[in-house]
């Protein structure tokens, strides 16, 4: 369906939008779509807001068109904003048409009118006047949900189906009400310039809707296909032979082994071994052990999360089929790595007419793994929020999945066995300096130098690993080095270059892990940094006698934080 015709509404041998549809259809509304309103104003009394307070907004939009001129309206005087506010609408414009299809769609399916789509429209135009200026992060969202939403390309001539109208409704109802909670968040949170934390709850909260958004689109491409079959069908075994005869062909298409790990073996891999047998013994296939088999790795930045698991991986080439790393940091990198692997196993092969679409590549990605019936394993690296590993979360039982992970709350909430990676010991720190160095101390003094670097370093690998190179480059003695770096540390970590196998330095990994903190996590670093660093007592800050009496310390007396 072109932008053009859902400009105007039109739809050949289709579902008509607005007044001009309205004189087919019954004069009561639907009762689906009066259930879906309701939870939208049940959503509204939970932030509240009273859905009188907005009605007089929330119905008097009819179209895409009208909303854009009222948004038009609101255009700053200020040179500056104005600018920012025209970019804003030229991104909003193809965002919002994509959505009147999908509202033609539902009303036609429904069997409904204009007000289907009022709801949506004067949704977002309140959302949009609570957060002024627009905010980056907004479009983003409304360009994510976009691109949740079902492909209606092939639906002009579809039959009504109630499991179609079903589907649709559910996904309208999902957005109406996210939509809903949108509108509270805005009007109850003004300044979020001072409440970072709140946006975090909330950017995770519509990272679930669009999870569950693209498997009610999933649902809807179905059974759009299915009624499409069903009518060149000739019979309903007919149906099925097809159905299956496609899921064979994918799969069996696919020459085996098949696996995409980024980085091969690093020989600089040590003291591992406990946790790489660990590791085997949970993951690798088992015969008398069916089910999907999920472990998750978590500590500190730098500590070796992501060279433990690259080891698992590299290790288990024989006793998995399938092999396949994911950068799991954002949303984008994780779409990339579906659509670039569904490429690879011929599964996201676009007509020439047909745009390629991340959001599909990845269902298709994890469609084909519930088929496998080869062992597989799945690798989520550098995970920040599990909601976004749910558009990809296999179910077949013949696979494993390994995430790793900075938060031990995202650890536990979806792994049964969890390793928490701990820095070397100072043996263990101090095996690996030697090796990398390749120094031997050669007498006492050298030894004690070389034990007190290590324990400066924390023990953390990836320091490690730096400060060798930097050893090893300018070939310093361990004690030739000590107190260069005890009076240089700063500029010595920065001249640190990223190993191979790793994109970050010791500084740029601990200034990402700082740049990640809630609100009070900042507070309590920012007061920890004048203490000092070894053997506080807790009961220090969370006592009631420690003297911070400030607000921004409240979270320090608060037994549930």
């Amino acid at each position: 369906m072109s932008s053009q015709s859902t400009a105007t509404g039109k739809r050949p041998g289709g579902p008509q939008s607005g007044e001009e549809h309205a004189s087919t259809l019954p004069s009561e509304d639907s009762k689906i779509w009066q259930a879906a309103v309701q939870k939208y104003y049940n959503e509204l009394a939970k932030g509240g807001l009273k859905g009188a307070n907005i009605d007089k907004d929330l119905w008097k939009i009819k179209s895409p068109i009208e909303l854009l001129d009222e948004i038009r309206a609101l255009q700053p005087q200020n040179m500056g904003l104005s600018r920012a506010w025209i970019g804003a609408l030229q991104r909003l414009e193809p965002i919002l048409l994509s959505l009147n299809d999908f509202v033609i769609v539902t009303a036609w399916a429904l069997g409904m009118n204009g007000r289907v789509s009022a709801v949506i429209w004067g949704s977002i135009r309140i959302i949009l006047n609570l957060a002024q200026p627009v905010m980056p992060e907004i479009l983003d969202m409304l360009e994510e949900l976009r691109r949740s939403l079902p492909r209606f390309k092939m639906y002009e001539e579809m039959d009504k189906s109630s499991a179609l109208a079903n589907s649709l409704s559910d996904m309208y109802t999902e957005i109406i009400i996210f939509c809903a909670k949108t509108i509270t968040f805005f009007r109850n949170n003004p300044n979020l310039g001072k409440s970072r934390n709140a946006w975090s709850e909330f950017n995770s909260e519509f990272l679930r809707t669009i999870a569950n958004l693209r498997e009610h689109s999933r649902q809807i491409d179905e059974e759009v296909d299915t009624i499409r079959l069903k009518r060149e069908a000739k019979s309903a075994e007919t149906l099925e032979a097809l159905k299956q005869l496609r899921i064979a062909k994918s799969n069996d298409d696919v020459a085996l082994p098949c696996h995409v790990i980024p980085y091969g073996l690093n020989p600089r891999f040590y003291e591992r071994e406990l946790e790489l047998a660990n590791l085997h013994e949970v993951l690798d296939p088992q015969e008398e052990l069916p089910g999907l088999k999920v472990m998750a790795i978590h500590g500190l930045g730098g500590v070796g999360k992501t060279q433990l698991a690259l080891n698992y991986a590299n290790t288990s080439l024989e006793p998995f089929d399938v092999i396949l790393w994911v950068p799991a940091e954002t949303q984008i990198k994780i779409t990339q790595a579906l659509s670039s692997f569904a490429k690879k196993i011929g599964l996201n092969l676009p007509k020439e007419d047909e745009p390629d679409d991340d959001a599909q590549a990845a269902q298709k990605v994890k469609d084909w793994f519930n088929a496998l019936k080869a062992s597989f394993l799945v690798v989520f690296d550098n995970v920040d929020s599990i909601d976004l590993l749910l558009q990809m979360w296999p179910s077949n039982g013949k696979g494993s999945i390994l995430i790793t992970t900075r938060s031990s709350s995202v650890a536990w909430k979806r792994a049964a066995t969890v390793i928490h990676l701990q820095s070397f010991e100072r043996n263990q720190g101090l095996r690996t300096l030697t090796t990398l160095t390749g120094i031997t101390p050669s007498n006492d003094q050298e030894r004690e130098a070389a034990e007190t670097i290590v324990d400066q370093l924390g023990g953390l690998p990836l320091a490690i690993v730096q400060i060798s190179d930097f050893i090893r480059d300018r070939q310093y003695s361990f004690s030739e080095f000590l107190p260069l770096y005890r009076s240089s540390a700063k500029r010595i970590i920065a001249k640190g270059e990223a190993p191979s196998e790793y994109n970050y330095t010791i500084g740029t990994v601990w200034d990402l892990s700082l740049q990640k903190l809630s609100g009070d996590a900042r507070t309590l670093q920012q007061l920890l940094s004048f203490l000092e660093p070894d053997s506080m007592g807790e009961e220090l800050l969370t006592s009631k006698t420690s003297g911070l009496t400030e607000d921004c310390y409240e979270f320090l007396h608060d037994e549930l934080e």
